[in-house]
This record gives C-alpha cells, sequence and structure tokens, in this order.
C-alpha cells in the first residue's frame, strides 16, 4: 500500500505544476505513478474548471465584447500552465519526429534533439488554434456547465488511456517507456 502512496505523490509532483505535499522518488513506485496519472489528470482539471467558473463570471459581469475571447484565451493557456507544458513538448517531439518522413532511427534522433523543428511549430500552432476554438464554443455555450464538464473528464481520459499504453505495450528499444 505504501507504493500506491508514493506513486501517487511522485504522479502529482512530475504530471502537474500544482505543488506537492511531499517530494519523494521511489524507482519502486514507477509503475504507481504510470498507473496513477489519471488522479492527476483529474487535479488539472479540476482546477482548470473552476478557471472555466471564474472567468465566466467575470465574462458575463463586464459586459465588454472582449471579455468572452479573453475568458477563452485564457482557458486556452490554463492546462499548459498547470501541468508545467510537459504534454506539449513531447508533441512537439512527436510531431517533428512523425512529420519528417524519415527512416525509424533518425526518427528516433529527431525525438531525442532539444531543438524545435519546422513541423513542431507548425503543429503547435495548429494544435492552439483548435484548442482555442474549443475553448471558444465552451465560453460562449448556452449550456455551459456540461460543456465545462469536459474539462474535467478529457485531462482524465487522456491520462487514462497514456497510463494504459504506457503499462501495457512494449517500450520503445532506446526509452525506459
Amino acid at each position: 500500500m505504501n507504493k500506491i502512496f508514493t506513486g501517487f505523490f511522485m504522479a502529482w509532483g512530475n504530471f502537474t505544476q500544482v505543488p506537492c505535499p511531499v517530494k519523494i522518488w521511489d524507482e519502486k513506485a514507477r509503475k504507481w505513478m504510470v498507473a496513477l496519472m489519471p488522479f492527476a489528470g483529474f487535479a488539472c482539471g479540476i482546477l482548470q474548471f473552476a478557471a472555466a467558473l471564474l472567468l465566466d463570471l467575470f465574462a458575463h459581469q463586464g459586459g465588454s465584447v472582449t471579455a468572452q475571447p479573453m475568458a477563452a484565451a485564457l482557458l486556452t493557456c490554463a492546462p499548459f500552465l498547470i501541468c508545467g507544458f510537459i504534454h506539449l513538448d513531447g508533441y512537439m517531439d512527436v510531431s517533428d519526429a512523425v512529420l519528417s518522413r524519415r527512416p525509424l532511427e533518425k526518427r528516433r534522433e529527431i525525438l531525442k534533439d532539444s531543438r524545435v523543428g519546422a513541423f513542431a511549430v507548425i503543429m503547435v500552432v495548429l494544435f492552439f488554434l483548435m484548442y482555442f476554438a474549443a475553448m471558444i464554443s465552451i465560453v460562449y455555450s448556452e449550456d455551459f456547465i456540461s460543456r465545462a464538464a469536459a474539462l474535467v473528464i478529457v485531462p482524465v481520459t487522456a491520462r487514462a488511456l497514456a497510463s494504459r499504453d504506457v503499462l501495457v505495450r512494449k517500450p520503445m528499444s532506446q526509452s525506459q517507456y
């Protein structure tokens, strides 16, 4: 049971920017850390949902024509600020590697390269445009609360699927995951 708690705090500390009360690392609990990633996603989702509620309150009180688009822009930034941009960095690395259309070995080198390539820039711009459009649809929705609930459901589901893949699938030969 101790490894479960250790794994929980490891997931919290590694996958969010929310201050973790316990700084711990135990290599034996790494699988628990990966298995408990959805709980870190839940924390991130709850924080983004709370931000959405607060921004919705301000956006409708001011009556300004720019209030709702600004709320959507802030909601677009929220998950990345909460998670410390860790997932965005991986998305950019994978975009560079996959879209390079190079042989497998070269794509693996690209994944390890710390420089940002053109494909990463293009894909992150497209990603943010799509994410902003999704946040606009939430902010302008008549059914705001139920649409904003997706801000909790999506990070939990995404991390559950990622956790499952890391624990079940065969890792790349040069990776620990």
